[in-house]
């Protein structure tokens, strides 16, 4: 059985590594739920709504972009499903599984809108990684490496790769969406399983190829998953 002891170590890890990532947090969350800007019927299409989050710091500027499509245009669902598509930057036409086409490729790189929409009965929201895909932005690199030099300055930079999930479910419950579920794929299977460990909002999350043991031999570690050799918790800081 699950000891009440064994909670509060989980409970505590939650708020420690919450701390972590957002110092300045006191151990909370951030409650952002104003986006910078919102642009209903994006492109032309009545049930995309762009989000935008400013998730700049000190030492740079950074948005994240979110593409949020409704099931009916007007009405709310009471599920809300974020879907990440993490490391992807576009649809990728030699995947059988993508079904690429022309019409929302752009947003959905594996064209699920519909599926979540008819099967589910879901709203979705799409994500994606910093730097990657719609996040891409003039002078900065498409790499995670980027972040390197920040972090060893001390900049908490796994806030630039959670935080826009946490402001959207701060959106989503503003909204008044009352059930929260994240799915995502390889580096986005990896940010679902950290916000639903973080975020108690979040009812149900499916990783997909996503976070594995860190002492299973693996080759294909990106900067904000890679073991740091005799620092495996490097993302926390000593303060916290």
């Amino acid at each position: 059985a699950f000891s009440a002891s064994a909670s509060n170590d989980w409970l505590s890890l939650r708020k420690r590594t919450i701390l972590s990532v957002w110092p300045d947090g006191g151990g909370a969350l951030p409650s952002d739920a104003v986006p910078a800007s919102v642009t209903p019927n994006y492109r032309d299409f009545a049930d995309v709504t762009q989000l935008v989050w400013n998730i700049s710091c000190s030492k740079f500027s950074l948005n994240s972009t979110v593409y949020h499509s409704a099931r009916t245009v007007g009405e709310r669902t009471d599920d809300i499903i974020i879907h990440h598509h993490g490391h992807a930057k576009a649809c990728d036409k030699t995947l059988p599984e993508s079904r690429c086409d022309s019409n929302r490729s752009w947003y959905d790189f594996y064209n699920v809108t519909d599926y979540y929409h008819r099967e589910l009965g879901a709203d979705v929201a799409f994500h994606y990684m910093p730097l990657f895909g719609p996040n891409e932005q003039q002078g900065f690199p498409v790499s995670h490496t980027f972040f390197e030099p920040y972090q060893q300055a001390g900049v908490a930079t796994l806030r630039f790769f959670l935080e826009p999930v946490i402001r959207t479910i701060n959106w989503a419950t503003k909204q008044g969406y009352k059930r929260v579920i994240m799915i995502g794929k390889s580096g986005g299977g990896w940010t679902t399983t950290l916000i639903a460990a973080l975020d108690a909002r979040v009812a149900l999350s499916f990783p997909i190829a996503g976070s594995i043991s860190l002492n299973f031999f693996h080759i294909s570690w990106d900067f904000e998953q890679q073991p740091r050799e005799a620092n495996e918790t490097w993302y926390l800081h000593e303060s916290s």
